[in-house]
């Protein structure tokens, strides 16, 4: 997976649970390294319907995911790197409108979420996994944490769902291997 567009969307959702809009949504604003802390402001959606004229079109709104620790964002810095071998944040061959986004791909363009969709299941495929949706991948992030001696209390609020109830009907089994 390491230097494919969806890389970062990825990790962020294996290794932080995030939804698929909340990692391609987050900002370098939204990092703060010296507190190792991360706070989505946004979250990126594809609008298709009868009012726009192509799937496409994208939209920011408000997130669901919750602040949560920085410890893998340091691969996604690339960005700077890819601007300068495009000929600079000056040159019409990196995009700047999406500069400020961690999820963007080697010239400047924002991961769009169908593109994560549609090559998430190539990558399982190619690299020999069975097929699972993204937000599957929130699962196995909220399944660790409790075989850890995490409460399920805990993963709610690391998942950022508004109720435990929704939290324990969804992960209850994940209890039965806990300590």
């Amino acid at each position: 997976m390491r230097d494919k567009s969806i890389e970062v969307p990825v990790m962020l959702a294996v290794w932080m649970g995030f939804r698929r809009g909340d990692a391609i949504g987050l900002r370098w604003s939204d990092v703060d390294f010296a507190r190792g802390t991360i706070c989505v402001q946004g979250s990126i959606s594809t609008r298709c319907g009868r009012k726009t004229k192509s799937a496409d079109a994208i939209y920011y709104k408000a997130p669901k995911t919750p602040p949560a620790t920085v410890y893998l964002l340091c691969r996604a810095s690339w960005q700077p790197i890819c601007a300068i071998y495009a000929g600079g944040s000056k040159s019409s061959a990196y995009h700047t409108e999406w500069i400020d986004y961690v999820s963007v791909d080697a010239v400047g363009q924002l991961i769009k979420p169908d593109l994560v969709t549609r090559n998430f299941p190539l990558l399982l495929n190619r690299i020999g996994l069975r097929h699972i949706r993204f937000h599957d991948l929130r699962y196995s992030c909220a399944t660790l944490p409790p075989e850890e001696g995490t409460s399920l209390k805990g993963v709610q609020d690391w998942l950022g769902h508004k109720n435990f109830t929704l939290t324990a009907d969804t992960y209850a089994h994940v209890t039965v291997r806990t300590r």
